[in-house]
């Protein structure tokens, strides 16, 4: 199969008829693919022989730093080169350098050293006729994980290691050139940054205020689009292997919490799809929104493991006491890989601070959610109340901008109110001045300022919440047939959602004066005396395994 990138520039190829006058003076018509971006002609032939050469069993294993990274920074590497018309050998070093820069990787963590094991393995890979050539490829490749202020230095070091090696031969060559160097090193940093967009981590992303070249900068917007273009790629590929494995289960009927915190919207989604992985709700026109670019990955759903007997409730205690929860029955719970792999797997991933947090693939259908939870101390308050954060995401900006925005629009829908996002936007554009600044910082200015930035941010999702909490009290007032300043409680929120989706639902606390269907949970399961349990109507595992011949999909 082809790797994303050719197929990207397969995509996005134009034809060009080129003519050709030979000594006998006849003339042929070849047809040339070339990339075009911004009136810039790239050959993709050209392209796509560095692209072929790269060999994956010599780079890091997994794609995040692996092959696919490799593609793209080679492929940004090639456009920036060939725009700044570097000469043919330049264009080698620099090529060889894009492919293989990561080739000492141990992990997908940061690693400081990291430049300098692929320096001191690129050769067992490139040899040259010219061994300063040699010299400068490890240079330029350890370079690329530091900071410009140490470019002199790692040059200096190797010109060291040439110097001593000439000394034992005693066969002396032309110097170094750190302007020749410090050139293809800028580029290098430059196409190895550009692929920064891949990242979810938002203290990762890149800041394009610190390319170093020019077109560099230009090339932002392609980056995205091709990094978007690579995981939707990559997730269809993964998606349609790892389906094969749950499309029959054992039906084990494991147990397991899924919290939505105070999202009212959440919870009405669920109440109509059931609880579905991001990719399923991408696939389903499904509207969702994420809190945390966290261990779930794309088409997987966080979940608290509600077996009692856990030594370890740290999830739990987190998320789903005091929170609105759904508790499920599953097929299977997943475990997830090891954090070590946390960038490039699209498996889940563990979490050595929540070990309860176990996953469950693509969707829990309705028909397997049992109980809503809610906390009993809440069911009475105002929705008004501080202790409802209805935003209470990540404090990344397009995140915390995404969630605002679902919130405001479904409010509107639902309660036929018009929002006045004047406030709302001036704090939104805070936040992304906030942590544009944070992200000019370098790694040593970060940390130092680290906890005043996340309290800033933490500041200003207060200042929204406050103005989502008015507007669920008009709206919910609206929708209840009550005064603006009346009391509006959790209680009459949940009850209203419920039966606008035709759901009814018995509490926890008169279940003992209902008689117990065989597939209804028996106690005990974690659960905290606190929370206020609603049986739903929909509940019900035998459709469920009849409608998919026994599985739990």
């Amino acid at each position: 199969m082809k790797k994303f990138l050719q197929e990207y520039l397969e995509n996005n190829k134009v034809d060009v008829p080129i003519e050709t006058r030979l000594e006998d003076g006849t003339t042929y018509t070849s047809i040339i693919s070339y990339f075009n971006y911004n009136g810039d002609y790239f050959n993709i032939s050209d392209i796509n022989k560095y692209i072929d050469d790269i060999d994956p069993k010599f780079l890091y294993e997994v794609n995040f730093h692996g092959l696919y990274h490799s593609q793209k920074v080679t492929f940004f590497a090639y456009l920036i080169g060939k725009k700044l018309n570097l000469s043919q050998e330049d264009m080698r070093i620099l090529m060889d350098a894009a492919r293989y820069h990561d080739c000492g990787r141990k992990s997908d963590f940061e690693e400081d050293l990291h430049g300098l094991a692929s320096a001191n393995r690129i050769h067992e890979k490139i040899h040259y006729e010219n061994p300063n050539d040699m010299y400068l490829l490890k240079a330029i490749v350890e370079a690329h994980n530091h900071d410009d202020c140490d470019d002199q230095k790692v040059f200096n070091n190797w010109v060291f290691e040439k110097e001593t090696a000439e000394l034992k031969t005693n066969i002396p060559s032309l110097p170094l050139s750190f302007d020749r160097f410090k050139r293809l090193s800028d580029i290098l940093k430059d196409a190895d940054a550009l692929d920064r967009l891949r990242f979810k981590n938002c203290s990762a992303v890149l800041n394009e205020k610190y390319l170093r070249i020019d077109y560099s900068k230009t090339l932002v917007k392609l980056s995205k689009e091709l990094n978007e273009y690579y995981l939707r790629r990559e997730v269809e590929e993964s998606y349609a292997s790892e389906s094969k494995k749950h499309e029959v289960g054992t039906f084990d009927k494991k147990l397991c919490y899924h919290s939505i915190g105070f999202d009212f919207f959440k919870l009405q989604g669920i109440l109509k799809h059931g609880i579905v992985s991001h990719y399923n709700a991408i696939m389903n026109d499904i509207p969702i929104s994420r809190n945390f670019n966290g261990n779930n990955g794309e088409f997987w759903i966080s979940v608290v493991d509600a077996d009692s007997e856990l030594p370890n409730k740290n999830a739990y205690e987190t998320y789903v006491k005091n929170k609105i929860s759904f508790l499920c029955y599953v097929d299977e719970l997943n475990e997830g890989v090891d954090r070590a792999r946390e960038n490039g797997s699209l498996d889940p991933r563990k979490s050595p601070e929540y070990p309860d947090e176990k996953f469950v693939f693509d969707k829990i259908p309705l028909e397997c959610i049992q109980f809503l939870s809610i906390p009993r101390h809440l069911v009475n308050k105002s929705v008004m109340d501080p202790e409802f954060d209805y935003i209470f995401c990540n404090s990344q900006y397009e995140m915390v901008k995404l969630n605002v925005e679902n919130y405001m629009v479904e409010l509107e829908k639902l309660c036929d109110i018009r929002i006045n996002r004047g406030k709302i936007n001036d704090i939104l554009e805070d936040m992304k001045k906030e942590q544009y600044e944070y992200n000019s910082l370098s790694r040593g200015e970060a940390q130092i300022i680290k906890k005043m930035y996340l309290d800033q941010m933490d500041a200003d999702k207060a200042k929204l919440n406050s103005i989502i909490r008015y507007y669920m009290q008009i709206g919910f007032a609206q929708l209840l047939d009550k005064k603006p300043d009346d009391l509006i409680t959790l209680g009459e929120v949940i009850d209203y959602l419920l039966k606008e989706y035709g759901i009814e639902y018995i509490p926890v606390d008169e279940l003992e004066k209902v008689p117990y269907n065989e597939d209804d949970i028996k106690f005990p399961f974690m659960h905290d005396n606190d929370s206020y349990l609603l049986r739903l109507s929909t509940f019900d595992l035998t459709k469920n395994i009849n409608e998919n011949n026994g599985s739990a999909r």
